[in-house]
């Protein structure tokens, strides 16, 4: 009886292992979008007091994934002159995170073309 009730929690123990190793590695065989190519247009802007946000297109071994899909995006850092980021999270079918950093430059300072004259009170 003893040999019976063993054999069956062995058994029993082992179909729980072998589930959870299969959901394990259904879990890490995901592709990831650490390792994809972030492809921005423009990826360089002039700082206009607004939020900039670029075309992006995510590539991960030779295809293009679809956003919200595939994965999200998300900006930071986009309105003022410097780095700014996006940020790129697998979803659906991918996991992982990645990000890119595009530029905002600076505007220049433009002089008007034609002189100014002040008028003066007298």
């Amino acid at each position: 009886m003893l040999k019976k009730i063993l054999y069956i929690l062995g058994v029993f123990l082992l179909l729980t292992l072998l589930a959870g190793g299969a959901q394990a590695a259904s879990k890490t065989s995901q592709p990831s979008v650490k390792n994809a190519k972030i492809a921005l247009e423009p990826a360089e802007f002039t700082y206009d007091g607004t939020a900039h946000v670029p075309s992006v297109t995510v590539t991960l071994k030779g295809s293009v994934l679809t956003e919200g899909t595939d994965y999200t995006l998300a900006f930071e850092d986009n309105t003022e002159a410097g780095k700014a980021t996006v940020r790129v999270t697998g979803i659906g079918d991918y996991t992982g995170k990645a990000k890119k950093q595009f530029t905002i430059r600076k505007a220049e300072n433009v002089l008007p073309a034609e002189p100014v004259v002040l008028a003066s009170r007298a």
